[in-house]
């Protein structure tokens, strides 16, 4: 369940931030950007090696397939941005407490909420829609987060087991 509830804002993200994506490039940096990932060339300082060349492949699949190249890179950051959003999505539900009281339905509706804001922040979409590396650089930091709160969880529950006997204690030759 908690993967298919990502996956349903990811999907969502995805195809608003797809609707709201220009055909042309933006502005700012988008026209060049666009032209990195069209022709995997190489971006201002620091030149974004790594979404450069999971970008070109991405723009250049789509491409293939009949789409321009300023909407497939423009659909690179809607990528990153409905990436990000479903990340979000999977740490704010790890941070709602699974409080007895309070029905299932309600603890997933809680933990959309940051996601639904986050989603529909216009400062958000401007960046998601057109060719920019914010959407991607934030989706890396979600992950990041979310990795720590799994690990985070993974030792509490490992803290709140009874630590097994010591083998030294057992044995007076050895302790």
């Amino acid at each position: 369940l908690p993967v298919a509830l990502a996956g349903v804002a990811w999907i969502a993200a995805f195809a608003i931030y797809l609707l709201l994506a220009p055909p042309a490039s933006g502005a700012g940096d988008s026209s060049e950007l666009t032209l990195v990932l069209a022709f995997d060339g190489i971006a201002h300082p620091t030149g974004y090696p790594l979404w450069t060349l999971l970008g070109h492949a991405f723009v250049r699949a789509l491409h293939a397939a009949g789409i321009s190249w300023p909407y497939a890179a423009n659909a690179w950051s809607a990528l990153g941005g409905a990436t990000a959003v479903a990340l979000l999505h999977a740490a704010s539900r790890r941070l709602c407490p699974a409080v007895p009281r309070v029905a299932g339905w309600m603890r997933e509706a809680l933990a959309f909420a940051p996601a639904a804001l986050f989603l529909l922040n216009p400062a958000w979409t401007a960046v998601t829609t057109v060719a920019e590396v914010y959407s991607w650089h934030q989706a890396w930091a979600m992950a990041a987060a979310l990795s720590f709160l799994v690990i985070l969880d993974r030792g509490e529950r490992a803290l709140s087991q009874p630590l097994a006997a010591d083998p030294y204690s057992e044995n007076p030759r050895l302790g």
